[in-house]
């Protein structure tokens, strides 16, 4: 079971005094998938294993909406009032399986894990992706996005 220390991330320096978005891994762990985003589900930044899960290389992704790889997650469906849409922290919580988009077209679902930073500004989302099914050919019944 995860303890709220797990999914709270050390500051490191980025670029001078900048602190980083993501901080390592907690030793002898597995890095998961996950990226960060605005309150306009902008990407600001994403890890390696995001990058092997879904096939794009980070700089690719950074400034995309998020909707490019989670199409679920359309432009003003993130966020509501200035805060995480209770929908999707409501279907998350039940481990609902959300539509993913690798970049060669084909669709997997997905658990999404929201974790909002409520410290400073601007206020950002840490979103953990867990695949659920993945392959290089699309699972029955899940359709394959148009490249």
């Amino acid at each position: 079971m995860s303890t709220k220390e797990d999914l709270v991330d050390t500051a490191t320096p980025m670029h001078g005094s900048e602190p980083a978005i993501m901080g390592p891994p907690a030793q002898g762990r597995a890095e998961p998938p996950a990226l960060w985003m605005d309150r306009a589900g902008v990407i600001l930044e994403c890890n390696p294993a995001l990058e092997t899960v879904f096939g794009y290389a980070g700089r690719e992704l950074v400034s995309q909406h998020v909707s490019v790889v989670l199409p679920e997650l359309s432009t003003g469906y993130v966020f509501r009032n200035g805060s995480l849409n209770p929908m999707l922290d409501f279907l998350s919580h039940l481990g609902h399986h959300f539509h993913a988009r690798k970049r060669n077209g084909y669709a997997f679902g997905a658990e999404l894990h929201f974790i909002e930073n409520h410290h400073g500004e601007p206020k950002t989302i840490r979103l953990l992706v867990q695949p659920q099914d993945e392959g290089d050919s699309p699972p029955a019944g899940v359709p394959r996005f148009p490249a």
